[in-house]
């Protein structure tokens, strides 16, 4: 089964669909939810804090600034909606082992 539903691409914006579990020993992808991407994240389940180490991680991932991620959807949720600009790293980076 493709599990690429949890992105779409228009032009140079990605939107990625995120599932988020807290207090993760680091930051990483752990699988699909749904036809959202996995991401166990390193910080405590406080919203802010969270949304900041997301923003932080998905622009290293995808070598853009902080200020080329935005959260579109779920600030106070675990699940997501992020917007990426001018990445040329293929979102497909991110899909779990």
């Amino acid at each position: 089964m493709a599990h690429n539903r949890w992105f779409t691409q228009n032009g140079t914006t990605l939107t990625l669909r995120l599932h988020v579990q807290a207090s993760g020993k680091k930051t990483e992808c752990i699988g699909y939810y749904g036809d959202a991407l996995k991401i166990r994240v390193a910080t405590p389940p406080v919203s802010h804090k969270m949304n900041v180490c997301l923003v932080t991680w998905l622009a290293d991932q995808f070598g853009v600034r902080p200020q080329q991620v935005g959260l579109n959807s779920g600030e106070n949720s675990q699940n997501k909606v992020f917007t990426i600009t001018g990445s040329k790293v293929s979102p497909e980076k991110l899909n779990p082992a």
